[in-house]
């Protein structure tokens, strides 16, 4: 694991010397101005569908794999035949 995250870092650090030297070594101005920037509606839906699928995808797997185990939930349950609820006695669980 400590040799995986070495050489990941030391790529990392390469990758960013590729990307930023070459960029100032040119000489001459930025063509790109941030302040015309506006996202196309291409642009916007992607971002949203990426939001909402990833949203989906939670709710998918919390739907197959509950967020709360039911052993924690059934853990202080006993099976009884029949619960005194006031007055009334009906069928149910206790618990404890």
């Amino acid at each position: 694991m400590l040799w995986t995250s070495l050489l990941v870092n030391i790529g990392m650090f390469f990758e960013r010397l590729i990307i930023i030297v070459p960029a100032l070594m040119r000489k001459g101005p930025i063509p790109f101005q941030y302040g015309t920037y506006r996202p196309s509606p291409v642009e916007i839906t992607i971002v949203a569908g990426t939001f909402f699928l990833v949203g989906f995808l939670m709710l998918m797997f919390s739907k197959f794999f509950p967020l709360i185990p039911l052993w924690e939930e059934k853990e202080g349950q006993h099976l009884s035949d029949s619960v005194q609820v006031g007055r009334v006695t009906v069928p149910g669980l206790v618990k404890e």
